[in-house]
């Protein structure tokens, strides 16, 4: 599911630390349902934390619908950063999700 490749782009852009970590199933459980993932994103741009923070939403309705909406998100970032100097400075050069449909009717 989105929410969790989220937490797989999580782990590897800071460097192989988990988003949610305690030694309690429990209580990660509780972190992965309220908490925000822990940890400085500094390093990473901001375009590409806004992705992230995107896939791992705590609502489902502020996550992407589809794997389509990540793809076309991640293709637009990447465009981005290859032809910006500083990459870390306008967090809001992206329109997020502008592409993120689903593909077939979901009853709820």
């Amino acid at each position: 599911d989105i929410f969790s490749l989220g937490g797989i782009f999580y782990y590897i852009l800071m460097d192989y630390t988990p988003p949610f970590n305690n030694k309690s199933k429990e209580r990660c459980e509780n972190q992965i349902v309220f908490n925000e993932p822990n940890g400085d994103m500094s390093h990473i741009p901001k375009i590409i934390q806004n992705i992230i923070h995107k896939m791992m939403h705590k609502d489902p309705r502020g996550r992407y619908k589809s794997l389509t909406g990540v793809i076309k998100d991640l293709e637009q970032c990447v465009n981005v950063l290859k032809n910006r100097d500083v990459v870390r400075k306008a967090p809001n050069e992206l329109e997020f999700g502008t592409e993120d449909t689903l593909d077939s009717l979901t009853l709820s």
